[in-house]
């Protein structure tokens, strides 16, 4: 066999994302290989945390695109990169094009969310680069099937697709426990991400605006806040608390009765996924990616519709009895995301490209 072979990463920035975290992961783990990583944007949240070598490259606008190109060609050659493997927007078709110019580079792009396709509509440039540097001979991840068809149905329907689901970190998995559900006279929901439109957090506090604070609490952890933390309006809600960037780990998901998220352009939801580890009920919008990782097995509502949500929440108030059974199933099916079965999977699929 030939072993090891050199894999660059090319990411948009170095923010900390969970593309970013999944790849340094594998980064950590495929140690049989060398690594490289090459950035596009001066945004280094992570970096520190990246044990291999790790180069900014800039991308630049316009025709000087072009230079972008030829650095990391440049970079390519010199450290005898054999696969590229791109997993966010222009880091997707910048990498392609750096594989077209040389032939012996074997070209992955993993699909981590169902954001791409308006991410390729802002841009006719981006959008005509994509469609131009799409080959047969490239290979394709989706972290879910809920991307997988989403790139079949919007990107390329003749595109064939390995699914790997992301993982969580292995800490989640050192200690076995689960937080039984007990009926709660005040429910405690936890979102967790940052304040993205496509997160919809907005959304999520005109739901908890109508709910009573008696009964229901929504406490968010993320960035990007201020604009609900400095608003007037906001501030009178008895019910929503702002916690801003936490480090998030068991022992704080523990304090939470019920996981809850509206996001629309999720991939694999991940902080979704944290919460089932410890056992926690989920309820979600009823995207396809919340209902595959679940197991169609939480409690959903429709993330353009308030009264939907708000009615899904009081009925969950009023029934949480069945809520121990969701957390048991739960709990179990979060091993199917665990570190180790990701890694093993990257292993055969980097395997596969000999």
């Amino acid at each position: 066999e030939k072993l090891p072979m050199n894999i660059l990463h090319i990411f948009d920035n170095l923010y900390n994302g969970g593309a970013q975290r999944i790849s340094i992961i594998g980064i950590d783990n495929l140690t049989e290989h060398s690594h490289h990583v090459i950035y596009l944007a001066n945004i280094v949240d992570i970096k520190d945390q990246i044990k291999v070598p790790c180069t900014y490259i800039p991308q630049q606008k316009g025709l000087g695109l072009l230079s972008t190109i030829y650095k990391i060609r440049k970079y390519c050659i010199l450290h005898q990169i054999e696969v590229i493997n791109c997993s966010v927007f222009n880091a997707i078709f910048i990498g392609r094009l750096v594989a077209l110019s040389i032939p012996r580079i074997k070209h992955i792009t993993t699909y981590q969310g169902t954001s791409y396709m308006s991410f390729l509509q802002k841009s006719k440039l981006y959008a005509m680069l994509d469609k131009l540097t799409q080959r047969k001979k490239f290979f394709y991840i989706a972290v879910s099937k809920a991307v997988a068809a989403h790139v079949h149905d919007k990107v390329n329907k003749n595109t064939a697709i390995s699914i790997i689901y992301n993982c969580i970190h292995e800490s989640y998995f050192e200690e076995q426990t689960r937080k039984k559900f007990v009926p709660q006279s005040c429910l405690k929901f936890i979102f967790i991400g940052n304040n993205f439109p496509e997160k919809k957090v907005s959304f999520l506090i005109e739901v908890f605006n109508q709910l009573n604070p008696t009964t229901h609490q929504l406490h968010i952890m993320g960035g990007g806040m201020d604009e609900f933390i400095n608003n007037e309006d906001e501030a009178k809600n008895k019910n929503v608390f702002f916690y801003g960037m936490q480090k998030i780990n068991k022992a704080l998901l523990m304090q939470y009765d019920i996981y809850i998220g509206a996001g629309i352009a999720e991939g694999c939801p991940l902080a979704t996924i944290e919460a089932m580890t410890v056992g926690l009920p989920t309820c979600t919008a009823n995207t396809l990616a919340y209902t595959e990782v679940t197991n169609n097995k939480g409690i959903y509502f429709n993330p353009y519709n308030v009264h939907d949500a708000v009615t899904n929440l009081e009925n969950l108030y009023q029934q949480q009895q069945p809520l121990e059974a969701m957390s048991i199933e739960h709990y179990e099916y979060s091993k199917n995301f665990s570190q180790a079965i990701f890694v093993d999977k990257m292993r055969m699929y980097y395997k596969s490209l000999i």
